[in-house]
């Protein structure tokens, strides 16, 4: 499992090899072969930064305790053979594991044109932002149940919110007006890696569209 936060590092530099020329011995850099397709679109497609944020402890604790309370049911039914209640079991553990995998916790991924806000470490379920569509962030702290009624994927006016856990977050405001919520344990920094990634793409739009409206003066 990956930490809660981190930047993926550049490739190590190409090393010099040593060659016999003119009677002599020199270091050389090697000549590196074109890239491919392929491989040019993986590096594209990685994630710069990354961060996840789990479900509270309290929610793990209700969700596997139930799960092993149902299993032991299953164990000890009557009316089911051993093959069943294997089967049972091996099912209802990997439903578990599935529902992990899916909607427990939050992942933020940052790339090079975009950022995905996803469920669980799969983000299969998730909302993808471009920096030109952002125009300016904020950390800030909020009541998750007054103001979405919990957490989650939440919809509220022109208020969204995508968190797992807490009452912290970084705020998006959007060209569309929209303000969404990303819930973050480390919101200041995981702003800031916004930022940083986005650079001048963030606001463009809002300068733009200023600029646009600046009139030339008479004389």
């Amino acid at each position: 499992m990956f930490a809660p936060g981190y930047f993926v590092g550049a490739a190590p530099a190409s090393r010099l090899v040593m060659k016999k020329s003119a009677g002599r011995f020199v270091l050389e850099k090697p000549e590196e072969p074109l890239p491919n397709r392929e491989g040019t679109m993986n590096a594209r497609g990685r994630p710069i930064y990354r961060e996840w944020s789990p479900w509270p402890g309290w929610i793990q604790i209700v969700f596997w305790g139930s799960l092993a309370l149902g299993m032991v049911s299953v164990l000890e039914s009557p009316d089911m053979t051993g093959g069943m209640r294997l089967a049972s079991v091996t099912l209802m553990a990997g439903a578990g594991a599935l529902v992990q995998w899916l909607v427990a916790g939050l992942t933020v991924r940052l790339y090079r044109d975009e950022m995905k806000v996803g469920l669980g470490t799969a983000a299969a379920i998730a909302k993808r932002i471009r920096y030109e569509d952002i125009l300016r962030t904020e950390s800030v702290r909020y009541s998750p149940l007054r103001e979405f009624g919990g957490w989650g994927v939440r919809f509220r006016g022109k208020k969204r919110a995508w968190t797992a856990r807490g009452h912290r977050a970084v705020v998006l405001h959007l060209t569309d007006g929209i303000q969404l919520y990303v819930g973050s344990d480390r919101p200041y920094a995981l702003e800031e890696r916004i930022r940083t990634v986005g650079g001048t793409r963030i606001g463009s739009r809002e300068t733009d569209s200023g600029a646009a409206g600046v009139r030339p003066t008479e004389s």
